[in-house]
């Protein structure tokens, strides 16, 4: 998400707090910013970033029913809105909820397409690199699970 000045700035603002009130779990508070963010955004790219943050703090939560539907929904949007980097961290999270759920062969499958996202993009921005690493976590959980240590 681009910085910037008016409400792409509070949005930001906003998503900043949250990814510091899940660290800290205060969970109430966290689902309230992610629901405020949600719903001040105004373009793709801070609708796709809210949400994205509203389905982690479901994720991790435990409510992973709607935290995969979330995450689904970021990743149609950041396609049509053409951003790999969300597409490819809202496929790790549904990926990650996948594997929670005991699926973890289609949890591979998109953890996978997430990895292709990220290499295909070319992108090598904080951002990008962020993502690579979510998506080598939930790769790394999954073949852990599967007992593929190998891998």
């Amino acid at each position: 998400m681009t910085e910037g000045t008016g409400s792409g700035a509070a949005i930001s603002r906003l998503l900043d707090d949250v990814r510091a009130l899940l660290q800290a779990l205060d969970m109430p508070r966290a689902f309230e910013l992610a629901r405020a963010a949600s719903a001040a955004a105004s373009t793709p790219s801070e609708r796709i970033a809210a949400r994205f943050w509203l389905a982690r703090c479901h994720y991790l939560a435990g409510e992973i029913d709607v935290a995969i539907t979330i995450a689904a929904e970021v990743a149609d949007a950041a396609t049509l809105a053409q951003e790999p980097t969300w597409l490819a961290r809202a496929h790790a999270l549904e990926a990650r909820c996948l594997e929670m759920a005991g699926e973890p062969e289609a949890a591979l499958d998109l953890a996978l397409a997430a990895l292709n996202e990220l290499e295909t993009s070319g992108r090598d921005d904080p951002d990008s690199l962020v993502a690579r690493q979510a998506v080598a976590m939930v790769l790394a959980t999954i073949h852990l699970g599967l007992a593929d240590h190998a891998a």
